[in-house]
């Protein structure tokens, strides 16, 4: 079976969750049919992403795990990313959704008319795809996007008009596709209640591969550093402002104890100079990198879909001080996978010095959340419920 996936985001390489679970949807399937990604990104897009890399690549095709992907360099398709390095990021993607309305690429064209099956990860494109192709669409969802932008706009200029737009997009992608894959089933329900749509619905997790899952010796006895991931996001650029007061609040009692940040949020944090926080920003190697740390922590409280990083940091045994908010979509128990504190500064950075204190519940938290992680939430554990919703052709 011919697959396409299109996705709004170059995936490799991958960078955030959201690049995790595009390609984790699409390389069990690899195995068993044939799967081609296509980007709607161009030139400029793949020379911000890699500014600052000992090498860069403007390669178009591109394969890892049995997957192939397209990475074209239309300047086309670089506007929306344009506006959204201006700073009107909330913009980007659905430009991207009306110049796709307008002229879709000949080589996307192309893969639409070859594919059997098309996911299509997030909304913007699958009205389109869905009314002027022959093909199979499932709508694959990293969030219900609306309640997303509703939590993050803030007072953005326009923002009701904006909001209302978004709305239609994603009632239209539902009533085109085929079939709606979603992080959970809360999101499946908020669907259903939020437009009234019946449509046939498969909750597949956040997750990570199989492989990611190592043995981890027991964290020291004397543990000290702590670790928080993410992508350059405002939900993530507020955690991070939590774990700066928290970690200093830490400090007092724990006077060894720091945070690093890894991924590209780090970058929105270039200035800081504190002696306490180590700013790591992008790895390549990301399990290599979580492994040194002793603890993760997670103080999100906005944002849509699961945060991919519980589980990243399940599969590298840390034990996790995470928000309510953050450990959402997943079934962790407070105690027994994670230790879930109330997100103010003080109440978090307490929660923190109870896992540094108490040997054995970080241990009990290590080994738990790991098993659990790993006999719940893996890509290669998934692939028979994504087989068994594919058309039989």
């Amino acid at each position: 079976m011919n697959i396409l996936q299109v996705s709004p985001y170059n995936i490799f390489p991958k960078n955030t969750g959201g690049d995790e679970r595009t390609q984790g949807i699409a390389y069990p399937l690899a195995e068993d049919h044939h799967v081609i990604r296509y980007c709607t990104n161009g030139i400029l897009t793949k020379l911000y992403e890699q500014w600052g890399s000992d090498s860069i690549s403007l390669d178009y095709k591109l394969e890892m795990n049995g997957v192939t992907e397209y990475q074209p360099n239309s300047l086309l398709l670089d506007l929306p990313n344009v506006i959204g390095y201006l700073s009107m990021s909330q913009f980007g993607k659905f430009i991207s959704s009306k110049i796709l309305n307008m002229r879709i690429p000949s080589d996307l064209d192309s893969l639409c008319r070859w594919a059997d099956v098309t996911i299509i990860e997030r909304p913007w494109f699958v009205k389109t795809i869905s009314n002027d192709y022959d093909t199979h669409v499932i709508y694959s969802s990293h969030d219900v996007v609306s309640d997303l932008y509703d939590s993050v706009l803030g007072d953005f200029p326009l923002r009701d008009a904006f909001l209302k737009s978004v709305k239609n997009i994603e009632e239209e992608a539902l009533t085109s596709a085929d079939h709606l894959i979603c992080v959970s089933e809360e999101d499946v329900v908020r669907y259903h209640e939020k437009y009234s749509i019946e449509i046939p619905s498969l909750s597949i997790p956040n997750s990570v591969s199989q492989e990611r899952f190592a043995e981890k010796e027991y964290v020291t006895n004397d543990p000290n550093h702590a670790v928080f991931l993410g992508a350059n996001r405002k939900p993530n650029q507020n955690a991070v402002k939590k774990i700066i007061e928290s970690t200093q609040i830490v400090r007092e009692t724990h006077p060894r104890f720091k945070t690093s940040i890894v991924g590209s949020v780090s970058n929105h944090f270039a200035d800081l100079d504190m002696d306490c926080i180590n700013l790591v920003g992008y790895v390549e190697d990301l399990g290599d990198t979580l492994s040194k740390f002793d603890i993760a922590l997670n103080p999100v409280t906005e944002g849509g879909g699961s945060s991919v990083k519980m589980i990243d940091y399940c599969s590298s045994g840390l034990p996790i001080v995470t928000s309510e908010f953050g450990s959402r979509g997943f079934g962790f128990k407070d105690r027994e996978h994670v230790l879930i504190s109330e997100t103010d500064t003080t109440q978090f950075a307490d929660a923190i010095r109870t896992l540094l204190d108490n040997d054995d519940l970080r241990r009990k938290i290590q080994q738990n959340s790991q098993e659990f992680a790993c006999k719940n939430y893996t890509w290669e554990g998934y692939k028979d419920d994504l087989l068994d919703i594919l058309p039989d052709i």
